[in-house]
């Protein structure tokens, strides 16, 4: 009798056979590059293609007609919860102001700006997949279109009394006015993605020609921020300085303060124009405000108009010869000497008499106490991110961009496309950069 040979029972696979280790490598190298680069692609060419020049982009247009979708957004994601209210209050106040200066409601610039952040922020957060460096990469695609787009309507700066078709396009005057921004927000956008792969050196490269090139083209805002930048991340780089809030203001005072100073030796040296040297050698009161204030009198134009109607003034503000008159006299009592161009290029502008050289403050001016909340909602959580991104070492664009809008919202008027930026930043603060990989928790607190 034999004996049949054991069966031997070999346990059951649990799944599919694992595909080979080359294709399995292969499948996320190239996997998804076409789409996004179409995406890219498409966001820069929207935000560059105006339809109604001076009013409307094909960008614009895009976010309008994928609203439903954007609405789902809005409604069930939580960051959009406080934005949404902000914004919202904006634009009852401007609706408010229209009404009781007799109007009925308008699409104005401000209205577009409004309803463009909130929109487009929302679209570019839906966009990102939640994916923070996503998001950066459609944040330069953004900015590029912004740049191209500036260089393609044919104005090289603001119009004046003495320019009225705009300033020589000198290539300082479309760094100044046209470039400088939107590309120092695109390579810095891309440089975050390589800092967060732990390479340095592109950062580094970027900030110093940024802020070379920023000052010599006599752009001072912006080679404040670009020098916060460089600071900050040239500690984050060492490891060796646990980033608290004292040291990050500290880090990011020390170059406002050699601006602060070197603004006041080059006044007193007679390089900032008559009104300064006057200032300096005359008997009047020298001190910051009175710098700051007669480098941007516009301020204090803005800041009449709201006392006389904090409900705001309307999208169409319609300042009468007399109100223009009184306003002059405000700022004149207050140690600011107004240039005698000056009052003429306010007059020449798109709403006669009106300065509008201050984005919150304009915005208030139009829709009265209102729009402040918007305001403050996103200064705060711009800071906020900024400390944040900078103890946990997580990239420049966050400090960079905060010191940028910090300036803007205080000294630059909100032109168009102004919107597509100010939405790129706020989604941006809402969807930050995570901290570094390595970083260790005791370095994190």
């Amino acid at each position: 009798m034999t004996t049949a040979p054991p069966v031997v029972v070999e346990p059951a696979a649990a799944g599919p056979a694992p595909r080979p280790a080359v294709a399995q490598a292969s499948v996320p190298a190239t996997a998804g590059r076409g789409p996004i680069a179409l995406l890219l692609l498409a966001v820069a060419l929207a935000a560059a293609v105006p339809v109604l020049p001076g009013k409307l982009l094909l960008l614009d247009v895009a976010v309008l007609l994928a609203l439903p979708l954007i609405a789902s957004t809005l409604v069930t994601d939580r960051r959009f919860g406080w934005p949404v209210l902000v914004i919202g209050a904006w634009g009852l106040g401007l609706l408010f102001a229209d009404l009781a200066a007799g109007n009925g409601p308008r699409v104005g610039q401000h209205m577009v700006a409004a309803f463009g952040i909130l929109t487009l922020s929302a679209a570019l957060v839906r966009l990102s997949r939640n994916d923070p460096e996503r998001l950066r990469l459609l944040i330069a695609a953004l900015a590029v279109g912004v740049a191209v787009g500036g260089l393609s309507t044919g104005e090289a700066g603001p119009t004046s009394y003495l320019y009225p078709n705009g300033p020589p396009a000198t290539p300082a005057i479309l760094w100044k006015y046209k470039l400088a921004e939107p590309i120092s927000i695109a390579v810095l956008a891309l440089c975050d993605i390589r800092w967060r792969a732990g390479s340095r050196t592109p950062t580094f490269a970027a900030l110093i020609l940024l802020t070379a090139a920023d000052i010599v083209c006599d752009l001072r805002s912006l080679a404040v921020a670009t020098l916060c930048a460089l600071a900050l991340a040239a500690i984050a780089a060492t490891k060796r300085v646990r980033l608290r809030p004292a040291t990050i203001i500290a880090l990011g005072g020390i170059p406002c303060l050699l601006l602060v100073g070197g603004f006041f030796a080059a006044a007193k040296a007679g390089w900032l124009g008559e009104r300064s040297v006057e200032q300096f050698r005359g008997g009047a009161q020298v001190d910051f405000w009175t710098i700051m204030a007669n480098g941007r009198p516009e301020g204090l134009q803005a800041l009449y108009l709201i006392s006389e109607k904090p409900y705001g003034w309307g999208s169409q503000p319609g300042i009468d010869s007399v109100t223009f008159a009184e306003s002059l006299t405000f700022i004149n009592e207050h140690n600011v000497t107004v240039d005698v161009n000056l009052p003429k290029d306010w007059i020449v502008k798109t709403d006669p008499g009106l300065a509008a050289h201050s984005q919150a403050l304009d915005t208030v001016v139009q829709a009265g106490l209102l729009a402040v909340p918007f305001w403050i909602f996103l200064l705060a959580v711009g800071l906020r991110r900024a400390m944040t991104a900078i103890r946990l070492r997580a990239g420049p664009l966050i400090a960079f961009w905060t010191v940028a809008t910090g300036w803007n919202l205080l000294f630059e008027p909100l032109v168009w496309p102004n919107h597509l930026l100010m939405a790129g930043y706020l989604a941006v603060v809402l969807l930050p950069l995570p901290g570094q990989a390595e970083l260790r928790p005791e370095e994190a607190r």
